[in-house]
């Protein structure tokens, strides 16, 4: 009986899938979550054809797909063939397919405590009507009061187990996270560590994009590892003119272009052979698909963790980054329940990107709190009232230029400690920028330190200085 009412629920989910390749990537189902070996084999097949970016199943798609394989085309044609699929499909509603997945988890839970022993059956009626929540509030009333009485022994661990396979796995690179363009910044915060959230924070205009691509790309390039880059304030050229710039300044011999000459046009003899060397260097670099980009025309956390999760199955795309956080489009409240639904999307975010879930790192860049150009010490507090929205991040960076008054001869003069031990100062040449970095949070590492970057933002240019100790304000 369990099965047979699950089997009602898995045609609907199969067949909306088929209807609209797009449901899949909520599903979060595999084939063994399926008991009617029909609908198992039908919802294997649009598996694999989705994860081959198909995106119609019509009768011609699946019957290639099919045809590869002689033991899946006889079942196939037991089964009904695609004559099945466009028989139930004038059955189904797409905007029903959340309840109809509800439903596979829902007996799949029930045949699970009916494997145990549990007498599902006995209320079998009630359990159809309720929901998954309601079942298992009621299964943990039960056994909460059963064990009221009872003095449960929680696991007891030797730590001395397993103490050289720990050596053994952080030996094996499994804690590292993928490099930083910055040695500095990847040592402090263990590079992008899988199944964590990064955030950069800082003022409008001040150049997140520009720290972004410069710590990110290059290594990327380098490593040949895949990124998708999820925008909805600057669009690809932005990032294209961005890239170049980098290239030619960091990569090519002798290389001096700033990127302010985009704006302008009507390129130098010299100018052009510079561009053409760096674009020359980029394509040669980067392979098809390396790094991909998607401008939402408006934005919503919705849109972008399925994009998460589409590019992650079918691309294989393991670091995103989320330029820039801000709240849904539809959403205009300007209250503090607007800022609840930020704090909430952002939650939504780490559930999809955990380790026990996907296992991915995004970088997200968000703007700091019009209080934090008050102050000199950067925290979670300079983030505003929405500073919540950190709850779930591993490492949060607030970065901020270098007052003068910070630079050699300044009355708050501040002392850089370079990596070698040497100490030195800022200096008070206003030609050079400096970017002091406030690690807020770093579940990785120390935050009692800044990190110190001379700048060059018209060339994307950044070097590790080393780091300060800029004192906390009262």
């Amino acid at each position: 009986m369990l099965k047979k009412t699950k089997n009602t629920a898995e045609s609907y989910v199969v067949l909306s899938i088929y209807k609209n390749t797009e449901l899949y990537f909520d599903s979060n189902l595999k084939a063994d979550d399926f008991h009617d070996p029909i609908w198992k084999m039908y919802f294997a097949i649009a598996e694999g054809l989705i994860k081959q970016d198909k995106k119609v199943l019509d009768d011609i798609v699946v019957g290639l797909r099919v045809s590869e394989n002689e033991s899946l085309q006889k079942m196939y044609d037991e089964f009904g063939g695609y004559q099945t699929i466009a028989n139930g499909a004038t059955f189904v509603q797409e905007e029903n397919f959340n309840s109809y997945l509800t439903d596979i988890k829902k007996f799949n839970a029930l045949l699970k405590l009916h494997d145990l022993g549990f007498p599902i059956m006995a209320k079998f009626d009630n359990y159809k009507v309720m929901s998954t929540d309601k079942i298992q509030e009621l299964l943990e009333a039960t056994l909460a009061s059963i064990f009221a009485d009872v003095d449960v022994e929680e696991k007891v661990e030797d730590l001395s187990q397993g103490l050289w396979q720990t050596v053994l796995d952080a030996h094996a690179g499994s804690m590292r996270g993928f490099p930083y363009y910055s040695s500095m910044l990847t040592e402090y915060v263990n590079g992008m560590a899988l199944g964590n959230l990064t955030m950069l924070s800082a003022n409008s205009g001040m150049g997140k994009t520009f720290l972004t691509l410069s710590q990110i790309l290059p290594n990327m390039i380098r490593f040949e590892e895949k990124l998708m880059i999820l925008a909805n304030e600057e669009d690809s050229q932005k990032w294209r003119k961005e890239l170049i710039t980098w290239a030619i300044n960091n990569v090519i011999e002798g290389g001096d272009f700033e990127k302010m000459r985009f704006n302008q046009g009507q390129f130098s003899k010299d100018e052009l052979a510079l561009l053409k060397k760096g674009v020359d260097w980029l394509e040669e670099q980067m392979s098809k698909g390396l790094i991909t980009f998607i401008n939402f025309n408006s934005f919503s956390m919705k849109k972008a963790t399925k994009t998460i999760k589409k590019q992650s199955a079918i691309n294989g795309i393991k670091y995103f980054i989320l330029d820039t956080l801000k709240l849904d489009s539809d959403d205009v409240n300007e209250n503090a329940q607007a800022w609840l639904q930020l704090q909430q999307n952002m939650v939504k975010l780490y559930d999809l990107i955990k380790p026990s879930n996907k296992n991915l790192h995004v970088w997200v860049t968000y703007q700091l709190g019009k209080s934090a150009m008050m102050t000199r010490y950067l925290s979670q507090n300079s983030l505003g009232v929405s500073k919540n929205v950190v709850d779930v991040v591993s490492t949060l960076m607030l970065v901020r230029k270098a007052l003068s008054s910070e630079r050699e001869g300044g009355k708050s003069e501040v002392e850089v400690k370079t990596r070698d031990g040497k100490k030195i100062k800022m200096k008070a040449d206003e030609n050079i920028e400096y970017f002091i970095m406030f690690l807020g949070k770093n579940r990785m590492g120390s935050t009692s330190r800044q990190l110190v970057f001379e700048v060059d933002l018209g060339r994307n240019i950044i070097k590790d200085l080393g780091t300060c100790n800029i004192p906390m304000d009262i």
